[in-house]
């Protein structure tokens, strides 16, 4: 009788198992995908960059065993406002952004950021839920760098052109050379026209592979702390219509120059006016 019991509780424990082994698994749930996709000025990885730099990524990200929900983005861990950053070139409109469509089944985006204007390090990170609540979050940090800018000379002395004094300036050595010297940059414009005309034009005018710009906004000579600053403002000057010169320069006016791979800022201090003899002058600062 005990042999039968035995028996009995062994066939019951092999249809369980049998049972057990037939039944299928519970199927694997596959989370969202995302990808940080290559192209011209995007970035893809974590990296360093000079301040200013434009801050652009693109993303492609799928769905995984649930269509996707939304997509939130977050700068060093807070959720932007809808107008702080751009979607394929327009204002976001949510933040999150709810997918709805063929974006349900995957989205291929490309987002712009502000770019820093100091040295920092700051983080982008990208979350996208599906439709069970599942997250997959990517993250790329952005290290953003500067060089110091610092002024090399104060207090130079640069005179009207048409004068008997010297006119130019050697940007890379800071000092007052003649006009035309082979190493100044820039020199001051001179008179309207020497044989008729004596009124001093208040203009510099480019050297020697210089080129000079009136500054973009955003900056004062004062508030330059870094050599990207002056790039910053070179790219985005201007000259008048017409003109490689500076502008019709007063006191406190400063300009631009590049020349080769370096870019200087100069002040306008001082500025003083004669009468008949051409030795109107300015006194200038320069910053690299």
């Amino acid at each position: 009788m005990r042999q039968l019991s035995n028996y009995l509780c062994l066939l019951a424990l092999a249809v369980i198992f049998t049972i057990s082994s037939c039944k299928e698994d519970d199927p694997i749930h596959v989370n969202p995908g995302i990808n940080f996709t290559s192209g011209t000025g995007l970035i893809t990885s974590d990296i360093s960059v000079p301040i200013y730099t434009p801050i652009k990524m693109s993303l492609s990200a799928v769905k995984g065993s649930q269509p996707l929900k939304y997509i939130q983005v977050k700068v060093d861990g807070i959720s932007l406002g809808p107008l702080e950053f751009k979607v394929n070139g327009v204002d976001a409109p949510a933040n999150p952004a709810l997918l709805i469509g063929t974006d349900k089944d995957g989205i291929s985006n490309t987002y712009e950021f502000k770019t820093s204007t100091e040295p920092d390090t700051i983080t982008y990170e990208f979350t996208i839920a599906d439709d069970k609540d599942s997250l997959t979050v990517k993250s790329i940090s952005v290290i953003f760098t500067a060089i110091p800018a610092s002024v090399k000379a104060s207090g130079l002395i640069v005179y009207n052109f048409s004068g008997p004094r010297q006119g130019g300036l050697d940007l890379f050595t800071a000092k007052v050379v003649s006009g035309n010297d082979p190493n100044a940059h820039v020199r001051d414009y001179g008179v309207v026209d020497p044989q008729s005309n004596f009124l001093w034009v208040k203009k510099f005018t480019p050297r020697n592979g210089s080129i000079v710009k009136n500054p973009g906004t955003g900056l004062s000579f004062a508030e330059i702390t870094y050599q990207e600053d002056i790039i910053y403002l070179f790219d985005n000057g201007s000259n008048d219509v017409g003109s490689i010169d500076t502008k019709v320069l007063a006191k406190g006016d400063f300009f631009v120059v590049k020349n080769g791979t370096a870019y200087f800022a100069v002040s306008i201090d001082n500025l003083t006016f004669t009468a008949n003899d051409n030795l109107d002058n300015y006194e200038v600062s320069i910053k690299r």
